[in-house]
């Protein structure tokens, strides 16, 4: 079953837009690879990027990389909170002149709804020891580390990350290890011990913390700005440097509209059954199971507004996506087996419509099947929802209008609602 991207509708204010990320899968070994033939400082650089999390599984996730895997070397990547345990911390290392340098934060980065800011900085010339490397998350610099941090004697220069034999890694290393979500506005800053002021601020009506247009920095030799505008050619520089990235295992679908100021709902990898498998940034869900329920929810809810969401069903007897209502606020949703739930539900697979409550499924309504395109609509503020397919809703609904609407809910949906989905 695929789940299309569900758009969150409630979006953080800001006054610059990005339109675009670049979705890195895992399974396909996706990678961005550039910057060879040129040398650029090796004292001072900054790398800022937004990061939003795909599998999140306990495996260890590079972010970005360079060297030659042994005794040069410089990356950051999500590390593995230990057997079984989901990826938790982040780290940021360098090896240079025959010794490691590294910060590592043991903090929870597990949240698949979110869209984090990272900034890393070398600054080696920096006359504070503590000073010399440093990492930001959404504006806050992280001081608190798991592991005894070790900094760089002063002026010591980096002979991975801005050395010209050397490759910039963007999502793996050394063909290991591959990142696995988005990434957006991927910024190196040659030259410069940049702050996050340079790429973000804090929004004074949310108290959040949004991107800022950023294009306008001094890139220096070996500096990039890859923001994936181009689905075609998502490893082009947009520095003015032409310091273009080679892809492999990224297709122009890759080049998706999650992004940080347009950030979309998908399914949760860390609140769903065991036999649901969840690839392609966490929107198309595969069970192993046999002739049993397995199921897995959104990432969002919302207890307000219009949303909106599309999915295709692909394979098995059935598979079901709908809305589903919360407890109460207490961020779980109540399972089919209590008779009280109140939902809507969209099977598809046997050929039939719709469910609303916990009634039998109504054929007439939207019939739909394998391959087809089925569309939800719902306006939690007036307890209405449309379902549709292939483009055209049921009953010559318009949910823009609020008029013919395929079903409504009860007052019991005054709590919240999430995306949900299921097989058997």
């Amino acid at each position: 079953m695929t789940m299309f991207a569900s758009q969150w509708l409630a979006n953080p204010d800001t006054g610059y837009e990005i339109d675009q990320s670049i979705r890195f899968n895992e399974d396909d070994s996706a990678k961005l690879t550039g910057g060879t033939g040129q040398t650029g400082d090796g004292t001072q650089w900054t790398i800022s990027m937004w990061i939003k999390r795909g599998a999140i599984d306990g495996g260890n996730k590079t972010i970005w990389s360079a060297g030659d895997g042994s005794n040069k070397r410089a990356l950051s990547r999500f590390v593995s909170g230990g057997s079984g345990q989901v990826s938790e911390d982040i780290s940021f290392s360098v090896r240079t002149g025959g010794s490691w340098y590294e910060l590592n934060v043991h903090q929870s980065f597990v949240d698949p709804s979110a869209w984090y800011h990272f900034v890393w900085v070398w600054d080696s010339d920096n006359g504070t020891a503590a000073d010399r490397m440093r990492i930001y998350v959404n504006g806050e610099r992280l001081t608190s580390f798991s592991n005894t941090p070790s900094y760089p004697a002063s002026g010591t220069a980096t002979d991975s990350w801005n050395n010209s034999s050397y490759a910039h890694q963007i999502g793996f290393e050394n063909n290991t290890r591959f990142f696995d979500g988005y990434l957006a506005e991927i910024y190196h800053i040659d030259g410069q011990a940049l702050t996050p002021a340079s790429f973000g601020e804090t929004n004074s009506g949310t108290g959040q913390w949004v991107p800022i247009d950023a294009s306008d920095l001094t890139f220096g030799t070996r500096g990039f700005y890859l923001k994936g505008e181009d689905s075609s050619d998502l490893g082009n520089d947009s520095s003015g440097n032409g310091n273009d990235f080679t892809s492999s295992g990224l297709a122009a679908a890759d080049q998706v509209s999650d992004s940080p100021t347009d950030n979309f709902c998908v399914m949760s990898p860390i609140d769903k059954s065991s036999a649901i498998t969840l690839t392609d940034g966490n929107l198309i869900a595969t069970n192993s199971g046999t002739n049993s329920w397995n199921h897995g929810r959104g990432t969002m809810f919302a207890s307000s507004g219009k949303w909106y969401y599309e999915w295709t069903p692909t394979a098995g007897s059935y598979a079901e996506a709908g809305w589903m209502t919360d407890v109460g606020g207490n961020d779980h949703v109540e399972e089919e087996s209590d008779p009280d739930t109140t939902y809507y539900r969209g099977v598809g697979a046997a050929g039939r419509g719709v469910v609303i409550g916990d009634g039998s499924p109504d054929t007439g309504p939207a019939n739909f099947s394998n391959g087809d395109v089925v569309m939800m609509a719902i306006d939690v503020d007036t307890m209405k929802f449309w379902v549709g397919v292939n483009g055209t809703w049921y009953n010559s609904g318009d949910p823009a209008a609020g008029s013919n609407a395929t079903g409504t809910w009860s007052a019991r949906l005054g709590y919240a609602i999430a995306p949900w989905y299921g097989c058997f």
